[in-house]
């Protein structure tokens, strides 16, 4: 997206903020695992409430449509009116989903729970990576890869804990990160707001994009690998710990979702390893290991087989890796240049 035609041509950043990097990194990873968090209870809620596997299906879904079309109005918006304020916005969108998944007794009360989870898991990517970009232009970006995928694994496998052995399976895991969020959007208040506000914020939530005509063959030729290694994240998030129940025959939501927990855990690990390679290699490296690990799961599926399914597992974590945390890669810090900052 090109930037807007009154933004600053400034490309000076303000001295590493560690106390800022630190607190939306946290952030960040506390958003991303409240989104993974009803994963080891989809099944439960399947349970209880006795509706399809399609329904179940259709309530991930609902959550990750909100998240792109959160991504596509808001992205741009906290270049208009601050970090600060989209943060504080979208604090109050996930406690508000919190309370709906708290107060849940039907399958319609997940699917707007996710909903609206969704959208402000939308509002707030963009405006944390542009603020891990703020606080240090050099780590930012790194932590802005990682953080979501620690999220997403951390978010897993804690709520799988809590399912496997704690009381109030359904509730208790929301309650703790309604704690969590809290004290974070206390927390935000000591925060030092890194944008100046200007007008525009209006006009930024008309969804808009340009791709340049230099990277458009580089682009359509990756779409595919992309949208495959995330389509099969979706899968393993939404269905992996039912399917690995039925393949293993051991019914404990934690077995569930430590397989679940590998995708991100070693997502991230990738990341780490392969940020300073060349693209290419990344995208064949991650093409291959998408090929590998998919015709593991279906091996697996196949043969009723724990390990096999498990290898495949860990061969689609390290397709999704190179291609880092999506949302991210294509929200403010990398499409525009910085803001005026204080």
């Amino acid at each position: 997206m090109s930037p807007p035609a009154s933004a600053p041509k400034t490309n000076v950043y303000p001295s590493p903020r560690l106390g800022s990097l630190v607190y939306y990194a946290i952030l960040m990873v506390t958003f991303l695992a409240a989104s993974s968090a009803p994963t080891p209870l989809y099944q439960l809620y399947q349970t209880t409430w006795h509706f399809s596997t399609t329904w179940l299906t259709l309530v991930f879904a609902s959550y990750v449509f909100a998240l792109l079309l959160a991504l596509l109005t808001t992205g741009s918006l906290s270049d208009y009116i601050g970090r600060r304020p989209v943060v504080a916005m979208a604090i109050v969108g996930e406690l508000l989903s919190l309370v709906l998944f708290l107060v849940a007794d039907g399958l319609a009360w997940v699917l707007a729970a996710r909903i609206l989870q969704g959208v402000a898991t939308g509002i707030v990517t963009s405006a944390l990576a542009a603020a891990m970009l703020d606080s240090d232009h050099t780590r930012g970006p790194v932590l802005a890869s990682i953080a979501p995928l620690s999220g997403m694994g951390i978010g897993a496998l804690f709520a799988g804990v809590l399912v496997a052995y704690a009381p109030a399976p359904m509730r208790l895991v929301y309650l703790i990160l309604m704690v969590l969020l809290v004290v974070m959007g206390l927390w935000l208040t000591r925060i030092p707001e890194s944008v100046t506000p200007r007008p525009g914020a209006l006009a930024a939530l008309r969804p808009r994009a340009h791709i340049p005509p230099a990277v458009r063959g580089p682009l359509f030729r990756v779409i595919p690998a992309v949208v495959s290694s995330w389509a099969l994240g979706g899968f393993s998030l939404s269905l992996g710990p039912t399917l690995v129940e039925r393949i293993s025959g051991v019914h404990n939501p934690l077995v569930g979702c430590l397989i679940t927990f590998l995708l991100p855990f070693i997502g991230g690990i990738s990341v780490l390893t392969l940020r300073a390679r060349p693209p290419r290699l990344a995208v064949l490296l991650g093409t291959a290991c998408l090929i590998v690990g998919m015709l593991g799961l279906l091996l697996g599926v196949h043969q009723q087989s724990g390990a096999i399914l498990l290898a495949g597992r860990r061969s689609l974590v390290s397709a999704s890796a190179p291609r880092s945390w999506a949302p991210c890669a294509s929200s403010c810090p990398w499409r525009h240049p910085p803001s005026v900052r204080r």
